[in-house]
Formats: C-alpha cells, structure tokens, sequence
C-alpha cells in the first residue's frame, strides 16, 4: 500500500472494491493488526494501533472471513459462539445468556446444539456472526464473507448483518465484488495497485459503468438494461438509478399496442 488515507465515522458502511492484488485484504490486515506497516498511523477508536494496543483495538474489531470453517474451533454452535467469551474469562452463567442472545439475533437458536460442520454455508456464516456479535465489536470487517453463498443464501446473510448494525449501531468495513452487497454501503473506496483511485458514493460509483466492468464487477440490473436500450438507441440517464428509480423511469414509455 501507497499514501492510502481515509476514515470512517461510527456506525457508516464502507465498502471496499478493486482488483485482485489492489491491496484490499492487505489494507484489512493492517486495519486488525495482524500485519505491521512501515510508515504512516492507523487510529480505530481514538486509539494509535500499535504493538502495545493491538489487543485493545481488536477488542473493539470483529473479522469475518470469507470461508467460516477457518474461524470454527467448537465442537458445537453453542461452544464455538462461547469460545471468544472464554478467552476474556466471562463467568459461565453471564456467557451462558450471551451466547444465547448472539444466537437468536442471527436466527440460529435451533442449531446450537449441532456440529458446525453439518451447517450449510449459510448457517456457518450466521453462527460465525454470532461469535462476533458475542464478543460486542464496534466495528465488524467483512473480507469477501458472502462468496462463497448462492444468492439466496447472500441475501439472507446481508440482511441479518445489515439489521445487526442497526440494532447495536456498528461499523461495518466490507471488501466485496457483490453488487448487491456494495448498495448497502454509505460509501465506497476504489483501490487499485496499493493506492485509493476513488472515494464516492454508490450511486456516483454505479454512474461509471466501465470502471466496474474494468474491475471484473458485474453492473447492477438497472445498469446492464440501461446498456442494451443503448444499444437499440434509447437515449438512457447517465446517472445510476436504482431498481425503483429505473422503474418510475421506464414506466414513462407508452406501451405499443
């Protein structure tokens, strides 16, 4: 990474999307601690991250990676989502009620007697949330956490993580290629070569279709019908409009009869 500069204000989403090899995991890392940097300052919480706060900024940063079975340690659900209690010596009937309560704000209180292993991507998604959940970040970092999902199952996923940062006013950092997931987002950074190429909102970020086609991202909907009207000459806003926006917009065509 290269002069990379930005913030993120307490309960906004950020999303963050580039090539592979732009620098976007390696940004995340750093942004957890568990890679150094050589120069400039990283502060989560008004705390300078540095070899002696790294623990304490981690507190205060839940990390969700991309496959689930690499954070899974218990031999349950419920022993999984208590494993992150254990380490900081919550008394068993206080983690007991907050596995419990981690459980059900992800849907899974059925489940927590069941072997992780025997889940769908789905549910070990959900249950890896709630061991982040269990632990009450500020911050949860998503790196790619809905690929490997069919896209009822990323639908599902960002639904319950979008109504978990309403309900405990989290920050939610994500990096993704998904569409769907990128419209979430109060913002977006564009990185590309180790460097932030562009800062802006979705819609403005939806604006320049060939730069996410460029970037291997697939357009959303509104944008891939907007194209081939183009292409049979109907003359299409150059702004992003979402799914409702497109619709009022289209409507105004008299149908033939």
């Amino acid at each position: 990474m290269n002069d990379v500069s930005f913030n993120v204000k307490r309960g906004e989403w950020l999303s963050i999307i580039g090539h592979n090899g732009s620098g976007k995991s390696t940004l995340v890392s750093a942004l957890d601690g568990l890679i150094s940097i050589d120069s400039g300052s990283i502060e989560v919480d008004s705390i300078d991250l540095n070899p002696d706060s790294v623990w304490e900024v981690r507190d205060r940063i839940g990390l969700v990676f991309q496959n689930p079975d690499d954070q899974f340690v218990g031999a349950t659900v419920e022993d999984d989502v208590a494993f992150g209690l254990q380490n900081h010596n919550i008394e068993y009937n206080q983690m007991h009620q907050i596995v419990n309560k981690a459980l059900d704000a992800v849907g899974m209180s059925a489940f927590k007697m069941k072997s992780p292993s025997n889940l769908s991507g789905g549910q070990k998604q959900r249950v890896a949330l709630a061991g982040i959940i269990a632990l009450h970040p500020q911050i949860i970092i998503l790196d790619e956490s809905t690929n490997m999902l069919d896209p009822a199952g990323k639908e599902q996923i960002l639904s319950v993580i979008m109504d978990l940062k309403e309900r405990y006013k989290l920050t939610v950092i994500s990096i993704t290629h998904d569409v769907n997931e990128l419209k979430l987002a109060n913002r977006i950074l564009v990185m590309n070569d180790g460097k932030v190429v562009d800062e802006n909102t979705p819609s403005e970020i939806f604006s320049q279709p060939q730069k996410l086609i460029n970037m291997g991202l697939t357009l959303p909907y509104p944008e891939i019908i907007k194209r081939h009207l183009n292409k049979l000459g109907v003359e299409t806003p150059d702004q992003y409009l979402n799914e409702g926006a497109f619709i009022k917009w289209i409507q105004q065509f008299p149908l033939k009869k």
